[in-house]
């Protein structure tokens, strides 16, 4: 390569190295351009670390039978590579190093590399910023002598400048490319710490969703639905106190028959209330352990035999003695005396209720049954519904709230269980649903 060649090359190869951008790359094409057209057999570039300002071997090329091999590395300056002595010249003054006859000469002659490697052409030139040295191109031939004749160190000199102005580029390209990267991640952290706090946000809104839906349920059934039994309570207390002497036996009883099913609906209802409000808010105790079926139901049978004898209903119970479940023993009470409450208001009197249990691999499958008033398809469907719901008076007139199916599905849920309903209008209604059996009643 000299003053000479193609101007259209030296062109060309300072715009290739030029375009890159990628460091690496800049280094292997900067080597293999110069290796291609200086005539040298090995060249050597070395970098100045800027954080550290030690000087590294960044890229070596080799020509070997015309074929030109790049690698790259980082090695420190060794005697083992090139001659470092010269190396350090350069560094310290500047200037470009040329020797035409380098074992010949008087003061790098005698350096180990040289005269190990019989070298008879190299040159050492600096790559300049602003008049200061941030790298160093090195050239050898041990075939030729007076091979880098001025003309060629100058085209030389020419691509060392802009190998000097691509790395800048490259430096400073990589620099915001590293901080583009790094505002991405920020960018995509604050993302996903925006939309951690939309869920948060989110569950929180239905939280307070279903806190107000629950407060506005409660004062609704506090307001109305309790105040009724309260009000038969007062009103035949009131009539007792005012005319007890002029009663009857038969009156009396009557009245105070009215002030117990007041007394009882009121229970009822204040258990399945502090329950349900519990349940909405995540306050209600779970402690499964193994009961027993037939005991832990006749306990609630006993509580519902008054108002079974009151309208005269048959009270059917085929329960297995030794049938053992899996299951918080009072919540099994809420649904049972929910589930048999709601079969004895809706059973007329003279009617049967009938309460069985079967075992089956895992579970136990239970049912209360009557043959009541039934309930009509459409209705069926919202039974349980957390949106919708659905009351409707007892044979005598008994009122309900609409809270105990959605217990009793919570409850069976909670306990591993299913519950389900078969109705038909006017004939009466089927409740099923399984709780699991204890470990050693499993088959």
């Amino acid at each position: 390569m000299a003053l000479s060649a193609d101007i259209d090359t030296i062109i060309d190869a300072a715009k290739t190295i030029s375009s890159e951008i990628v460091p690496e790359e800049l280094l292997k094409k900067t080597m293999t351009i110069i290796l291609e057209h200086a005539g040298a057999q090995k060249g050597v570039l070395i970098l100045n670390e800027k954080d550290t300002g030690t000087w590294k071997i960044e890229a070596l090329g080799y020509v070997e039978q015309n074929n030109i091999k790049i690698a790259l590395s980082h090695y420190d300056l060794s005697d083992k590579i090139l001659p470092v002595t010269i190396i350090n010249s350069v560094i310290n003054n500047n200037k470009i190093i040329t020797l035409n006859d380098a074992q010949a000469n008087s003061y790098y002659g005698s350096n180990p590399y040289v005269k190990e490697h019989k070298i008879k052409s190299l040159v050492a030139i600096p790559v300049l910023k602003q008049a200061s040295t941030v790298g160093i191109l090195y050239l050898e031939n041990n075939l030729n002598k007076n091979l880098f004749t001025q003309d060629r160190v100058n085209v030389l000199s020419i691509l060392c400048t802009q190998l000097a102005i691509s790395l800048e580029n490259a430096q400073l390209y990589n620099t915001l490319e590293q901080k583009v990267r790094q505002r991405t991640q920020e960018v995509i952290k604050q993302k996903e710490e925006i939309q951690q706090q939309a869920t948060m946000l989110e569950t929180v809104n239905k939280e307070l969703k279903t806190l107000n839906h629950t407060k506005d349920k409660l004062f609704s059934i506090i307001g109305h639905d309790l105040r009724n039994p309260f009000n038969i309570i007062l009103g035949q207390s009131d009539l007792l106190i005012e005319n007890l002497d002029e009663m009857d036996s038969k009156d009396t009883k009557k009245s105070l028959k009215f002030i117990e099913n007041a007394s009882k609906d009121a229970f009822q209802l204040l258990q399945n209330l502090l329950d349900w409000s519990r349940a909405q808010t995540g306050q209600l105790n779970f402690y499964p352990r193994k009961i027993n079926l037939k005991q832990t139901i006749e306990r609630d049978i006993s509580l519902q035999e008054n108002m079974a004898q009151t309208k005269n209903i048959e009270l059917i119970k085929n329960i297995p003695s030794q049938l053992n479940i899996y299951a918080d023993p009072d919540m099994v009470s809420t649904i049972t005396r929910n589930l048999l409450s709601n079969a004895l208001k809706f059973t007329s009197e003279g009617g049967n209720v009938v309460l069985e249990a079967q075992k089956s691999e895992k579970f136990v499958n239970i049912a209360i049954q009557d043959n009541g008033t039934g309930i009509k398809k459409e209705h069926i469907a919202i039974l349980f519904s957390e949106d919708e719901t659905y009351t409707t008076r007892g044979t005598n007139s008994e009122k309900g709230i609409g809270l105990g199916l959605k217990l009793c599905k919570d409850f069976i849920t909670q306990n591993g269980g299913k519950i389900s309903v078969e109705s038909e209008y006017g004939r009466g209604t089927k409740f099923s649903f399984t709780l699991p059996l204890a470990d050693q009643e499993r088959e």
